[in-house]
């Protein structure tokens, strides 16, 4: 038997959380969206932290802003050619959703391993700037998700004079505040520039949804702006 996974990463303490329910079920994780149903699909090989390699008939490509196809490792716009591609909106347009000679961008970004493993680095609608740096906000959500006291997790930026701009993490907790240890917790698991300058603590009751069930962003930032 097993079981499919999908619409967002799994973390490994959730896979492991599964596994121990299901000890006899193989655990297959797919990343797709509905404008290309499938990309990829895990399986027990797959390397921690990556949505798995391309799905049958499926070719995927990561390029630079340029458009040039960037060494394997490297972040970049994913780019996407099958045979289950949507052929367009029934209504409307998305701005970061863009065809190129029968391959599709949906705006995700993220980079291929050598042996074509996909890793997700985030959306390129929320990719912000802190002194001439790209940061990903959907990368740091997921490291601070697996911190054990925070339950939600969300990244935004703010305006600063001497860097452009902050990042600002909010994060909702078990134990109802900010953890002491936040501090000391994203030096020893976040990079200099990826650390957010402050934090705000958001109970989980009081974030607002989307109809989809997902954190509404821009609400969340404009109740953040009013704490700091």
């Amino acid at each position: 038997d097993g079981i499919m996974i999908g619409g967002g990463w799994l973390d490994y303490e959730t896979k492991q959380l599964v596994q121990q329910l299901c000890p006899n079920a193989q655990i297959k994780e797919f990343y797709g969206a509905a404008e290309t149903s499938f990309i990829t699909i895990s399986d027990p090989s797959t390397p921690l932290g990556s949505v798995g390699q391309p799905y049958k008939d499926v070719n995927i490509k990561v390029l630079d802003a340029d458009e040039n196809k960037v060494k394997a490792g490297n972040s970049g716009e994913i780019w996407i050619k099958s045979p289950y591609l949507f052929s367009h909106y029934a209504e409307g347009a998305k701005q970061h959703t863009r065809w190129r000679n029968g391959w599709l961008s949906i705006g995700e970004l993220g980079k291929l391993d050598a042996k074509e493993n996909l890793y997700l680095t985030g959306r390129k609608s929320r990719v912000f700037m802190i002194a001439d740096q790209n940061i990903y906000p959907d990368e740091i959500e997921v490291a601070l998700s697996r911190h054990p006291d925070i339950t939600m997790a969300l990244v935004t930026d703010f305006p600063d004079k001497m860097r452009g701009s902050i990042a600002v993490g909010v994060i909702a907790t078990k134990s109802g505040e900010i953890p002491r240890d936040m501090g000391n917790w994203s030096r020893q698991n976040l990079s200099a520039r990826s650390r957010p300058a402050i934090f705000v603590h958001l109970p989980a009751e009081d974030w607002p949804l989307l109809n989809s069930g997902k954190p509404d962003m821009m609400e969340i930032r404009n109740m953040v702006g009013e704490k700091i």
